[in-house]
């Protein structure tokens, strides 16, 4: 972040006491009614504000309306100047975190410029959030996401295909559609992009828990994949396992329903086995 600023200030003595007491800048150049002060990549310049009337915004306070951002490295910097600040003023407002792992808070230095003292963290990995679908393609799902947002983020979710439910789907539309509000769960935080990585699978019970308590059951369903190897069969939403084609007694179509027992559940490697069977029921 780059801020360079011009304040006009009442008293120049107390504004350089303020702002390097209380916000931790160093004085970087200092001349007759004039300063410069710096803190890493934010510079504020102070002259008198009787010097420019016109300037000022109209209000109480010459800085009415005016709100300016230090976003620091760190949530433990914000934390850290917010105890040094509370303990000593009277205008610091509570500190918040809020969403994306923002902390802030607010306070007034002596001339009523209003401050946000922030650091804008990725969100973490696990957290829920809620947002808006924006865009529904082939390859995923694109999503406005609520709330704060940090300077590197674009603001946008991104949800894979393999990521939107447990089971195959041949349209991602048939599922989510734009305008829809939803709520997901984080994956990453691509920093290129300033895109976070999102799944709506991952707030949905895993099929596979409960099914893997079924080996030997005899169950039918469509054929949803042919390969050399084999076919798969959807035996239920968001599951479906491979019948070997060494026990075929034939190469059933795509799409027709084939009756199979339950023969092996790898929840590890996320397989299961399948195996030809007759009607449920028959002996």
């Amino acid at each position: 972040m780059r801020l360079r600023m011009e304040l006009f200030v009442d008293d120049l003595e107390v504004s350089v006491a303020f702002y390097t007491g209380m916000l931790g800048f160093q004085v970087d150049r200092r001349s007759d009614g004039y300063a410069a002060l710096r803190r890493g990549e934010v510079v504020l310049g102070f002259g008198p504000a009787a010097d420019h009337p016109a300037r000022q915004p109209p209000g109480q306070a010459k800085g009415a309306g005016v709100e300016i951002v230090l976003e620091l490295d760190t949530a433990e910097e914000v934390s850290v100047l917010y105890d040094h600040c509370r303990s000593r003023l009277s205008t610091v407002e509570a500190l918040q975190l809020r969403p994306w792992g923002l902390h802030d808070f607010r306070l007034f230095d002596p001339d009523g410029y209003y401050w946000r003292v922030t650091h804008a963290g990725p969100p973490p990995r696990g957290a829920v959030v809620r947002g808006t679908v924006s865009e529904v393609h082939n390859f995923g799902v694109f999503v406005r996401l609520d709330g704060d947002l940090p300077s590197d983020s674009t603001g946008t979710g991104f949800i894979r295909v393999p990521e939107v439910t447990w089971d195959h789907i041949d349209n991602v539309a048939d599922v989510v559609h734009a305008g829809q509000r939803i709520s997901a769960e984080v994956l990453d935080f691509d920093a290129d992009r300033g895109q976070v990585q999102l799944s709506l699978k991952a707030l949905q019970p895993d099929p596979l828990v409960a099914f893997a308590e079924r080996v030997g059951e005899v169950l039918r369903g469509p054929v949803v994949k042919v390969a050399p190897f084999g076919v798969f069969v959807r035996v239920m939403p968001g599951i479906a396992g491979l019948v070997h084609g060494s026990v075929l007694p034939r190469m059933p179509a795509m799409g027709e329903v084939v009756t199979v027992r339950i023969a092996e559940v790898d929840r590890t490697r996320r397989q299961v086995r399948l195996e030809p069977a007759g009607e449920p029921g028959d002996e």
